[in-house]
């Protein structure tokens, strides 16, 4: 059986806004389009997306919304 073709583009491969969609809400435009150059490049290279997201994200300088919940203090007062 024949697999069925992918429905947008190459998998796996980010456009700006798509990786800001999925990957790290808080970039802006440029961030996200270098991010997504960053990621798509990785990608390529090594075929690892997970590698690709987190270096890519670590590049365009925004910060995901686990490390702002990591970074948030905790109110223990009630």
């Amino acid at each position: 059986m024949a697999t069925p073709p992918p429905k947008q583009g190459r998998p796996g491969m980010w456009s700006a806004k798509s990786f800001a969609t999925r990957h790290n809400h808080s970039l802006g435009p440029g961030q996200a389009s270098k991010a997504a150059s960053v990621a798509n490049a990785i990608l390529k290279k090594t075929g690892d997306e997970g590698m690709a997201i987190r270096i890519a994200n670590s590049q365009a300088g925004g910060r995901s919304n686990v490390q702002k919940a990591a970074g948030r203090k905790l109110n223990l007062n009630g």
